[in-house]
């Protein structure tokens, strides 16, 4: 659930905006990051994203952000629910930013037309439709833990954690909130994404990569958000003497678990954990070497 917003360029003294047009709107602190990518890749000036979905994110309190399509009439700007304030407050900032930049004084939100000096009653009323999807999700009697992909990667939201929030007002919760995913975002891991890759057998396989000596978030048990995979590997790399060489190699997830204690390790959220190899690690990893199928 979220809101959508469109801008159309329809008259003839309605500029076009681009991508370096649009980086140049942005803010000192906000960020733009290619969507789905789990990475913080910011989109330099020149790089060619049209039509590509970008997240728009502000990098002081880094929550989910929105997400924006650049069309060659059209925009396309989604904001996500269990979002926090500052991500609403971004997301109509860069709404009218945009509209003021085209010459447009309207735009279509959820299939509703709205003008621009009405802009701030619109963001009110996100706020509390955000407000109470945010505790009928987690706090009502039907609501459950989820998993939210952030502006940089997914999070699964800790059990423990929304116990110890729940007797707030929800106003005191979203601002909880918003600490929990700025925080965790700004611990310095990297995220080990499933790469999916499909045989000729019709099996599906994933592979997590990890690094010696990288923090590396990594689930407990093999999964993908989309797909589960029929083989599950991770690929292990490790430094050579060389500056740029290095020397990998595949085990299966479950004779990973076998070397790495994965219950031990630092719990990163609800379903992940923080690992970093070490050379002993490898070591013992090699004698589970495997082909990959």
């Amino acid at each position: 659930m979220g809101i959508d917003i469109t801008i159309s360029k329809k008259g003839l003294f309605n500029k076009a905006l681009d991508i370096n047009s649009f980086i140049e709107l942005l803010d000192e602190s906000d960020y733009i990051i290619l969507a789905g990518d789990f990475i913080s890749e910011e989109i330099q000036e020149g790089m060619k994203y049209q039509g590509e979905p970008l997240i728009v994110y502000d990098s002081i309190e880094i929550g989910r952000g929105f997400q924006i399509i650049l069309e060659k009439k059209e925009i396309f700007l989604r904001l996500p629910f269990l979002c926090t304030n500052k991500d609403i407050e971004l997301f109509y900032k860069y709404t009218q930013k945009i509209c003021e930049a085209m010459n447009i004084t309207k735009f279509v939100q959820d299939g509703d037309v709205y003008r621009l000096e009405e802009i701030n009653n619109v963001r009110e009323s996100a706020i509390v439709d955000n407000r109470r999807f945010f505790r009928d999700t987690f706090f009502s009697d039907d609501g459950e833990v989820t998993t939210i992909f952030a502006a940089y990667f997914p999070i699964n939201i800790e059990t423990a954690w929304l116990e110890s929030i729940k007797n707030l007002d929800t106003m005191l919760q979203l601002e909880k909130y918003a600490e929990y995913l700025n925080d965790k975002q700004r611990q310095d891991v990297y995220y080990a994404r499933n790469l999916l890759y499909e045989l000729k057998s019709g099996k599906t396989i994933g592979i997590y990569a990890l690094t010696q000596g990288v923090a590396s978030v990594v689930p407990k048990e093999a999964l993908d958000f989309f797909t589960k995979p029929d083989i599950q590997y991770v690929a292990v790399v490790q430094p050579s003497a060389g500056d740029d060489e290095f020397d990998s190699f595949e085990v299966l997830f479950d004779d990973f678990k076998k070397v790495i204690d994965l219950d031990c390790c630092p719990q990163f959220d609800e379903a992940t954990v923080i690992v970093e190899l070490t050379s002993a690690n490898i070591e013992k990893l090699r004698a589970y070497r495997c082909e990959v199928e």
